[in-house]
This record gives C-alpha cells, structure tokens and sequence, in this order.
C-alpha cells in the first residue's frame, strides 16, 4: 500500500529494519551442466512492514531516558523476534556469520494429491538455512533506498539432487501446487525465541510458462 508506505517514510527511524523487505529465489530450470548460465524462474515476494512490528521497534529502541519499553517479553512474543531481525538487518551487510541465520521454510499444501516422490515430499515444510553467503544468498542495501532491503536465494549453486527436484517439480507439477514460502531468522540464544515468521508468501498453481523474460520486463 502506498499510502502505509509513504507514511512509514515519514517515520523518524532508529533501527535497521526496512519498511519494504524484498525476498527473491532464483530457480534454475534445469539440472545438468552449469546452471549458473541456464535460463531460470525468478519468484518475487514483497513485505511491507506491519504498524504493529513498527511499533515494537520504536520501543525496544527507546532512548533510555523514555523509560524501559510497554511490550515486555512476556506479553508479547514477537518482542524478540523483531529485535533479532532488527539486529539480522543491521550486521549481515557486513557479517556473513549472521547474514546465514536466514531461513527458508517451503510447504505444499496439496503434495497428497499430487503423488510426489517420497525423496522429494519429506523435504517439504522442512528449514533450509541459507549458509554460504555470496554463494546462495547475496543481501542487496542501497543507500538511496534506505527503507528498502532485498535477500535474493540462489538455487544454482544448489547440491544436483535439490535441482533435479526443481526440474522435476516444473515439468510436470509446479501448476498444480499450493506452496507456500516462509522466512525466519534462526534463533540462537534463549533470549532470541520464539522464532517468528518474517515473512509468508503462497503461490497457487503457478504456470511457469507464463513468466515474463526479464528482458522483456526491465526494457518496458
């Protein structure tokens, strides 16, 4: 919403978390030979920073003369939460150690019906840490857009059997599927649980070929 946008802007910010949070995944298309110079699908999601997680960082980033924050831990369990993706977002443009506590959690909701390969389904709703940063998770933070920050996924770089689930997956049951992406930042210290999602996004019997080519969309 622009609007919800344009009034966060005007915001007076003492945190690192952005408004608009930007996740993409690179998906090669095929699983042989060097992925890297295949064609791929790229899924784009956009977050927009809900008031109430707003809210959170204004008071847990307080000056300490403002008295201690209303939402203590106890009342609300998103407080820690929202302080590790505050800290996730400040140190990992710098911090490849932190930058590799995101996670991926995929999920199809309809695998029942779709007779997927067993080796394939146990993976779904399954953690996927994205580790090897500058390999298969590059963060993107211009400070023109200061209120915008992007993680975009690589699943080239991705062992030969997670590829081949991928190819098997386009050709012959991704328009049939209700997945589901979430993202979490792991938790590694009893004062960073719970875990909450970042970020949910779900596509419904996507039809990879009705992709735009990128060439054809930054050209417009």
């Amino acid at each position: 919403d622009g609007n919800i946008y344009q009034q966060a802007s005007a915001t007076p910010k003492t945190w690192s978390a952005p408004n608009i949070f930007v996740v993409t995944l690179s998906l090669p298309l095929e699983s042989k030979g060097n992925t890297e110079e295949l064609p791929c699908l790229t899924i784009t999601a956009y977050f927009a920073m809900r008031p109430e997680t707003r809210q959170i960082l204004k008071q847990i980033n307080a000056p300490q003369d403002d008295g201690p924050p209303s939402l203590p831990q106890e009342k609300d369990p998103r407080v820690n939460a929202v302080r590790l993706f505050n800290e996730w977002c400040e140190k990992s443009p710098n911090d490849p150690s932190f930058q590799s506590r995101f996670k991926l959690i995929p999920h199809v909701a309809n695998l029942s019906e779709l007779g997927v390969p067993g080796w394939i389904s146990r993976w779904s709703g399954k953690p996927v840490l994205i580790k090897r940063t500058g390999k298969t998770g590059f963060l993107y933070k211009n400070n023109n857009t200061p209120d915008v920050m992007e993680m975009e996924i690589s699943f080239h770089p991705f062992p030969w059997a997670a590829k081949q689930a991928l190819e098997l997956l386009r050709k012959d049951i991704f328009h049939k599927v209700l997945l589901t992406l979430g993202f979490v930042i792991e938790a590694r210290e009893e004062e960073e649980l719970p875990e909450v999602l970042i970020g949910l996004t779900q596509l419904c019997y996507p039809k990879a070929e009705s992709a735009v080519l990128a060439q054809d969309f930054f050209l417009q």
